[in-house]
């Protein structure tokens, strides 16, 4: 497929940076689960059940909260803070104009000074900070992970060497998790000749280090002290050799040569890099993304009586308005608008036709819509009634309003992985949250566990939307020497590699000992938020990437025929919801 790359109107930062799936961390923390068809394991029964049920908290993990929430406001409302960003952006958009969706989340993530991933991370993730995520919630899902890391090497013929890496580690959990399983796993462990963590965030770069036990290798940081005492020419040529502007294997040349700075306990080495692109190429790659693709900037658009619009972010003049900042949309066609209609026309009339044939639906009001009560009342509320017998009988008034999400940084994310995997050999597994299909207005603010607006508070809130997985696999699709599976259910994924199984082992004291009443039952709920479909069982989607040197369908996916029968019917069923 071609790649979508579409171009804001204005750049506020440098450049948009691969960001965490910023959000993986300690072990044993909390979120959403369920059971999805594998072997069911009864919670534990202890005598203190009741009591230790008591104790335990109760957190919201940002990823469940998918579902669009009317944001109810009435009477007098109190604007939300002016954050220094928020005075960066008020700024800007007041000398330039109004600002694409994907340049605000852009520079409210990534802002080298102010952006919500760029400084304080240690705070905002986990339980005492304003979201958690799977490797948080439980060992079990980065053992499992681990587990399927050893399978797909094994399915790829086990080389003799291979690397590990990760897209967004967030704190390193997942990547510890996997390498404790790795060391359980002679021959794996053996071909293992380094670890790669694709992170742009300084300060996360130092919390990975610290989890993984990483410490610097002083011979490579003298050899580094030389290289920055040599003249500008010969450091900026050094510069490009070590992928920091142009990978080797991007211009076809050999391999990375350059020796990681870093060391693990096990005696591996380990590096940090800008871009994935930048991971040296001898050997096959096993690459791991959990919550990367959620964080990154979309533009959203929205079809109006003169066409599609891109729907933008503009200073709020309005007093009484509850935040700084306001939705709207271009007057005109705008130059993503036009790489939108001329790239995927055809996606864009199956959306409109769908619109026009769907039976009219009464606006509930998405989680960044403002209305106040005053403006609406009971005669809006009539007229919105009367109005949808005047819609039934004109589908082009049903097209108006439609949206849509493209997360162009997404598409070109997973299309060089996939160039990764075919070139080199090797797989990816990417775990989000997310529908196999088109999203419309999911971007979602998110702050101390709870859902707030998106315009809220710009740098102090975290930001994220729903992956659309069919258009991830369309850019995958002109790949050769890659081959796609998925999307999975998450708790579907987990069964499939023996989490039940995982679970009742630990119950069961087989390591370290037995466990308390209020731990057996603190891990059973673990299990229940990873694989509940109304947790995370459902919404979260697990998409692997494997190349031709895989032998069969990816560890824990079923055939190719298998899936697509599980897709129609999966279709069926959200036909059947809609009406």
């Amino acid at each position: 497929m071609q790649r979508l790359l579409l171009r804001p109107r204005i750049r506020l930062a440098a450049r948009v940076p691969v960001r965490r799936a910023f959000a993986s961390s300690s072990s044993g923390g909390s979120s959403n689960g369920s059971s999805s068809g594998g072997k069911k394991v009864a919670p534990p029964k202890t005598d203190q059940a009741a009591s230790a049920t008591e104790e335990q908290y109760i957190s919201v993990d940002k990823r469940g909260l998918y579902q669009e929430v009317a944001r109810a406001m009435g009477g007098k409302v109190e604007k939300s803070p002016l954050t220094p960003l928020g005075e960066i952006l008020k700024a800007s958009i007041k000398q330039v104009g109004p600002i694409s969706v994907a340049d605000f989340m852009d520079v409210c993530l990534a802002h080298p000074e102010h952006g919500y991933y760029m400084n304080k991370e240690t705070a905002k993730i986990g339980k005492a900070g304003d979201f958690v995520t799977a490797p948080e919630i439980s060992q079990m899902f980065g053992e499992l992970l681990g587990v399927w890391g050893v399978a797909t090497w094994e399915k790829l013929g086990t080389p003799r060497a291979f690397r590990l890496a990760e897209i967004g580690p967030g704190k390193g959990t997942l990547m510890q998790d996997v390498l404790r399983v790795a060391r359980t796993f002679a021959p794996f462990h053996k071909g293992l000749a380094g670890v790669h963590m694709v992170e742009t965030s300084k300060a996360l770069r130092k919390v990975q280090a610290e989890a993984l036990g990483a410490i610097q290798d002083k011979e490579q940081e003298e050899e580094k002290k030389e290289e920055e005492k040599k003249p500008d020419s010969d450091k900026a040529r050094l510069k490009s050799d070590v992928g920091e502007e142009e990978t080797e294997w991007e211009r076809g040349g050999s391999q990375l040569t350059r020796k990681p700075r870093w060391r693990l306990p096990c005696e591996r080495g380990i590096d940090w890099h800008e871009d994935i692109r930048q991971v040296p190429v001898g050997s096959p790659l096993i690459i791991f993304a959990q919550e990367l693709l959620d964080a990154l900037p979309v533009h959203q658009f929205e079809y109006t009586a003169e066409g599609w619009r891109e729907r933008l972010v503009d200073v709020e003049g309005d007093p009484l308005a509850p935040h700084h900042f306001k939705f709207t949309l271009a007057k005109g066609p705008t130059p993503p608008v036009v790489h939108l209609e001329s790239l995927m026309p055809e996606k864009l009339q199956a959306l409109l036709d769908a619109a026009a044939a769907a039976p009219p639906a009464r606006s509930q009001g998405g989680a960044n819509e403002y209305k106040d009560e005053k403006q609406e009342g009971q005669g809006e509320k009539k007229k919105e009634e009367e109005g949808e017998e005047e819609i039934k009988d004109d589908p082009e008034k049903c097209k108006l309003g439609t949206s849509l999400e493209v997360c162009p940084l997404a598409l070109q994310i997973v299309q060089q992985v996939a160039e990764r995997v075919a070139r080199t050999g090797g797989a990816a597994l990417f775990v989000d949250y997310g529908e196999d299909y088109a999203q419309g207005d999911s971007l979602r603010g998110l702050k101390r566990h709870a859902l707030v607006h998106a315009l809220a508070e710009p740098g102090e809130v975290d930001l994220s939307t729903d992956v659309d997985f069919a258009a991830l696999k369309e850019a995958v699709a002109g790949v050769e020497g890659v081959r796609a599976f998925g999307p999975m259910r998450q708790g579907e994924f987990l069964s499939a590699m023996g989490i039940e199984t995982r679970l009742q082992a630990l119950l069961d004291g087989k390591e370290g000992g037995g466990l308390t009443d209020k731990q057996a039952l603190l891990l059973y709920d673990s299990y229940r938020r990873l694989v509940d479909p109304e947790q995370m069982g459902r919404k979260y989607k697990v998409l692997a990437l494997v190349s031709s040197k895989h032998q069969g369908p990816a560890i824990a996916f079923p055939s190719a025929s298998l899936a697509k029968e599980k897709v129609e019917e999966e279709k069926e069923k959200e036909e059947e919801k809609k009406w």
